[in-house]
């Protein structure tokens, strides 16, 4: 019998933040009797669904097929059109290669999971047990959403104890109580594979910074969480047999200023919009928060194509401080980038990418007309604080240190704990095993 795995994301947990995570006694507690991987590489954007999709597949978005947190549109009819949109990539159904969770079924491992990006919907390819991660108002009501989103299983054992009295009109903190489910699912379920994501520290670092005082509270409350999931184990007479592994997904950069660049495409007839709504175009950019996909209208011709790179050019040439460099999709690709665009726009670090159609093309952070994020991500990975991989239990080796990994190195890892055998996931495992 392979020994249990419990995997939980920390969003947006940084090599950096380590020293702090010393004080934590959860935290503190898997670093002293485990591993510690540093300098933890993402792939391209550094977006949350998409890395936390390679960290389970072991493979580039090219391959798994989540190249965004959202499917791109064009806003003719929603006005709330931002990073944070509505039209996330929820649905398992996204994902294009077998993942962890896929060859832990096919060895007949039971497998739980609350809250893990890109991992909605019922269908084959999510946990027997599956409580998603969704915005709670895809539907008319919270409970439409959820039954939507969730294995029927899950949905009957957990949202009317749950999920129903949270009122997300006030909040959208989930946390505190997606921990209480992952904690009767240790309990009451006794899972071979777990997974869980926490988002407490990313939605800190984006309003407060990427350095903020807030940020140690954050840990704080994270390092909580993790040690409600230890007890729980304790509880349910696991804890020895189990492996868990604290992962990030991204780091964040503070914003310096905001460049609206479908403001230059508008000024060179690419788009054309009224009232911050787009009225026709041959491509718009949608951002990824410092950097944003070029998306062309459909039957774009290679002229069209070649008209918008040459305006990006033109933009990159009249504000040089702003872009840093323009991806045309073969050299996407190259980074293990693909999906429905015609090239990629990267900024010069610290210059987050708007998606708004009129108004001023920069605005300083500092300005009152700026209302957003004080850090962000969504660069290319060779930017930023590189993320963090911990972990401690049976299969890991006490003391083993390790710097300078791809974020899809943990996938493998994770299969040779399982003994399991996951088809895209290429890399070597991390040296941190026994």
């Amino acid at each position: 019998m392979k020994n249990k795995l419990y995997i939980i994301s920390v969003d947006a947990l940084e090599s950096q933040d380590i020293e702090i995570l010393k004080t934590l006694p959860n935290f503190s507690y898997i670093m002293e009797n485990g591993a510690v991987v540093t300098g933890v590489r993402e792939v391209y954007p550094t977006l949350t669904n998409v890395n936390h999709v390679s960290i389970i597949t072991g493979a580039t978005p090219a391959v798994h097929g989540v190249f965004h947190n959202q499917h791109p549109y064009a806003p003719n009819a929603d006005s709330n059109w931002n990073v944070i949109g509505f039209n996330w990539m929820w649905e398992s159904s996204n994902i294009r290669c077998e993942t962890l969770i896929d060859a832990a079924k096919k060895a007949g491992l039971k497998t739980c999971c609350c809250t893990w990006p890109s991992m909605g919907g019922t269908g084959g390819n999510v946990a027997e047990w599956n409580v998603a991660e969704i915005w709670p108002h895809l539907f008319p009501s919270v409970r439409e959403s959820y039954a939507a989103s969730c294995t029927p299983n899950a949905m009957e054992r957990y949202y009317d104890k749950y999920v129903a009295p949270f009122d997300f009109s006030k909040s959208i903190d989930v946390d505190p109580f997606n921990v209480e489910i992952v904690c009767d699912m240790i309990e009451n379920l006794n899972p071979d594979l777990l997974l869980h994501h926490i988002i407490t520290l990313d939605a800190v670092r984006h309003k407060n910074g990427n350095n903020s005082e807030k940020v140690r509270l954050a840990l704080a409350r994270a390092d909580g969480f993790i040690g409600k999931i230890i007890e729980a184990s304790k509880r349910a007479g696991t804890f020895e047999e189990t492996n868990f592994a604290i992962v990030g997904d991204h780091g964040q950069i503070c914003v310096k200023e905001q460049f609206n660049i479908n403001v230059e495409l508008n000024k060179r007839g690419i788009l054309g919009q009224k009232d911050g709504l787009i009225t026709d175009y041959t491509a718009y950019s949608f951002s990824c928060g410092f950097s944003g996909l070029i998306i062309m209208k459909d039957g774009a011709t290679e002229e069209d194509k070649n008209r918008v790179y040459r305006a990006l050019v033109d933009i990159a040439n009249e504000y040089p401080d702003k872009i840093e460099r323009i991806f045309t999709q073969e050299e996407a690709a190259e980074e293990g980038l693909a999906g429905p665009f015609a090239f990629v726009v990267e900024t010069v670090e610290g210059v987050s990418l708007g998606n708004a159609l009129s108004g001023e093309t920069v605005i300083s952070v500092n300005s009152p007309d700026y209302h957003y994020y004080k850090s962000n991500h969504g660069y290319h990975p060779s930017k930023g604080p590189k993320t963090l991989f911990i972990a401690c239990g049976p299969n890991i080796r006490q003391g083993a240190r390790v710097n300078g990994v791809s974020i899809m190195q943990e996938c493998p890892t994770f299969a040779e704990i399982l003994g399991v055998t996951v088809k895209e996931a290429k890399l070597p495992p991390i040296d941190i095993l026994k």
